[in-house]
């Protein structure tokens, strides 16, 4: 049986070195207020210590990220094949036959950059991902690996047409749905128990084209793999009357699952509930 990538001595020496950044991220604040708020809302009954706690979890987990950011892009496809397991994506590649394209949901869960390089590798996905034009010097280098491992991009500025065009083709178009929406380009919908303005790209492309949805979320195991899952939405035939809601709302509900199974591997640094519907008087306290 091979070894899977990136658990070598000097692999596990440098990811507990970042784990220990992340500690010290934590330690001295580092957006902590955002990280604090967001895991009361998903664990109202939970006490302050159990907060902190999966707080220095998560620190942990995004100091592993980035070490794995940086390892992924020193070994192989085949090694990073290894590095990944998946369950239902022939579901995916079923689905595809039926030439509408497919839409898969994601979130900034697990390490997206090593789900977005390597699924792009896969047979039979044709993938390209739907994702905001940042232009600092760090994103472009995240996105430069996902663009060597086969994924077309579109920016997230005016872009439904191409959208539409890659489902019409009979593709697969990628795109994450737990960012603060600005309210002219998201709806609100419950998550985690307060309202978020969320993407409903999703569900206004699948009405538009028939294109089926999944959601596709990884999370990383104990011996350092990682897995990416795969679950069909039910999606209507026809649009009708707050059908785009209960979409957007399943999708969210979906999201919540795998978070509270997995609390720590979600980015709990970015501030989620930051746009607040016009009709609130008195917003939902949010961290700043």
């Amino acid at each position: 049986m091979k070894r899977i990538p990136m658990t070598g001595p000097l692999s596990r020496l440098f990811f507990a070195f970042m784990r220990l950044v992340g500690l010290i991220a934590y330690a001295i604040g580092i957006r902590r207020p955002i990280v604090l708020d967001g895991l009361k809302r998903a664990f109202p009954d939970s006490t302050d210590a159990q907060i902190r706690s999966l707080a220095k979890k998560h620190y942990q987990h995004l100091g592993q990220t980035l070490a794995e950011l940086v390892l992924g892009r020193m070994i192989s496809s085949e090694s990073l094949n290894r590095l990944v397991h998946f369950e239902g994506l022939d579901d995916v590649r079923e689905a595809r036959k039926l030439n509408k394209g497919v839409i898969l949901a994601s979130a900034h869960f697990g390490n997206l950059e090593v789900l977005i390089r390597a699924l792009a590798q896969q047979p039979g996905v044709s993938l390209t991902v739907l994702h905001r034009n940042l232009k600092d010097g760090f994103n472009k280098w995240i996105f430069s690996g996902w663009k060597q491992a086969g994924a077309g991009e579109l920016l997230d500025k005016d872009v439904t047409v191409a959208a539409l065009q890659v489902l019409r083709k009979g593709e697969t178009l990628g795109l994450a749905i737990d960012q603060n929406m600005l309210i002219k380009k998201g709806i609100f919908v419950d998550f985690f128990g307060t309202q978020a303005c969320t993407t409903a790209a999703p569900a206004v492309l699948s009405l538009r084209t028939g294109a089926p949805i999944f959601t596709c979320l990884m999370t990383r195991n104990d011996d350092g793999s990682h897995t990416m899952r795969f679950v069909r939405i039910p999606t209507p035939e026809k649009r009708a009357a707050g059908v785009i809601e209960a979409l957007t709302l399943t999708l969210n509900r979906e999201l919540e699952r795998e978070i509270l199974k997995y609390p720590e591997q979600w980015f709990w640094v970015h501030r989620r509930w930051k746009t607040r519907p016009p009709e609130e008087v008195k917003a939902v306290p949010v961290a700043q």
